[in-house]
């Protein structure tokens, strides 16, 4: 017989809003919740991911499980590990979901734009502006193709690409 070690942690309640009090397993993750609703600075997207996981009660283990990813997945998109445009718009809408938050809780807005059928507000933009997907492809230096993919979702613009059609929108994104 093996014998099985469990690891036992102290569980310090906190009180997150007057009727919520969440329990964290380690300290380092009960001061991280404490001071995240705080912070004045946006929030990384690694930073919403854990603050979900933490507010939902889930350890890496068990969120990792409920979204069928590996663990140490799950630990590199909370430690920033990640690019954040390398980033599955999809699994970070169910990230946000599976814990109980709006859908893109964790989500710039480079993948709220992604999430919220992006294609029809390009083609809409397109129609706007009276232009063809070609001339919109020339403009952009890519192909009428990848114009087409865009507006039916199956493919994403890169970031540098939604600067230049939504300037107003995108203008401050980082990439």
């Amino acid at each position: 017989d093996a014998q099985t070690t469990k690891q036992f942690y102290s569980i310090t309640p906190f009180e997150v809003n007057q009727t919520t009090y969440v329990s964290c397993k380690q300290p380092k993750d009960t001061l991280f919740a404490y001071h995240y609703p705080q912070c004045e600075l946006e929030n990384r997207i690694g930073d919403k991911i854990r603050y979900v996981r933490l507010m939902a009660g889930y350890t890496q283990s068990e969120l990792a499980k409920r979204l069928d990813i590996d663990r140490v997945t799950l630990i590199r998109l909370e430690n920033n590990q990640v690019s954040d445009w390398n980033m599955k718009t999809d699994l970070l809408v169910e990230i946000a979901t599976t814990c109980g938050f709006e859908r893109t809780y964790c989500c710039d807005a480079y993948h709220t734009f992604i999430a919220n059928n992006s294609g029809a507000q390009i083609e809409a933009d397109r129609n706007e502006h009276k232009l063809t997907q070609q001339r919109l492809a020339d403009m952009l230096g890519v192909c009428r193709t990848t114009i087409r993919r865009w507006e039916k979702n199956r493919d994403k613009p890169s970031p540098d690409k939604l600067v230049i059609l939504f300037p107003q929108q995108f203008g401050t994104l980082y990439y």
